[in-house]
């Protein structure tokens, strides 16, 4: 898990003990996270309310971050 919020970090680790799941967190800012080409078996983006030029980037860099078979989920809205 990738989140600024050390809040955000706290409580993924809370849940994913009290589940007895595994996880490793990162706590940084996404404009400064490096997302690997190919590795991800899964990347998952919710609340990941970001500056658009960010935003296209971030994307970017997650679907090419998706190995082969892997899955991309957005959770997206727009004001409208």
């Amino acid at each position: 898990a990738v989140d600024a919020s050390t809040v955000g970090i706290a409580k993924a680790e809370a849940l994913a003990r009290a589940r007895g799941v595994k996880i490793t967190t990162v706590a940084s800012d996404l404009a400064a996270y490096t997302i690997e080409p190919g590795f991800w078996a899964g990347i998952v983006a919710i609340f990941a309310h970001l500056p658009p030029a960010l935003r296209r980037a971030v994307h970017r860099a997650a679907a090419a971050g998706i190995a082969p078979g892997g899955v991309f989920v957005l959770e997206a809205f727009t004001p409208a």
